[in-house]
């Protein structure tokens, strides 16, 4: 676990020392975008291993907005795992009020959507069934 913790430093500085790269040029060539994608996939990977999911979602959306990560199913999943934990720890201690839990469902609903789309295609059977479960957990959450 030690270990994890101090690789998340690491990689904390060298994101840090990537931002710090001025020229345009070069944060536009795929190998700049290729590396900056392996250290946010690396550093999700450790975060999430040491289960701090409301850390791991801000890396997350960057992640995503990098380049063509949009298409990996397991940064979906991820998302969609970290907003469940969030929305699940605010109902728990009422740490949030019904809209902003309502907000982290549906950010959860949508990445687990797009997750299922993307691993099993918009036709599959899974894919349904996770429709299902989103619109009973849709319909649950507005019934009183």
């Amino acid at each position: 676990m030690a270990a994890k913790l101090a690789a998340v430093t690491y990689f904390t500085k060298a994101i840090n020392h990537l931002d710090d790269i001025k020229n345009a040029d070069l944060r536009e060539e795929k190998a700049y975008k290729t590396l900056l994608s392996s250290v946010y996939r690396a550093w999700i990977m450790a975060e999430y291993d040491t289960q701090n999911y409301p850390q791991c979602i801000p890396i997350l959306e960057l992640y995503l907005e990098l380049d063509t990560n949009e298409k990996e199913y397991p940064a979906h999943k991820y998302l969609a795992s970290c907003y469940s934990f969030e929305e699940n720890t605010m109902r728990k201690y009422k740490g949030g009020s019904d809209d902003q839990i309502q907000k982290l469902k549906n950010k959860k609903n949508v990445h687990l959507l797009r997750a299922t789309e993307l691993k099993y295609g918009k036709g599959s059977i899974e894919y349904k069934h996770i429709v299902d479960m989103v619109n009973r957990d849709e319909v649950i959450s507005v019934i009183p």
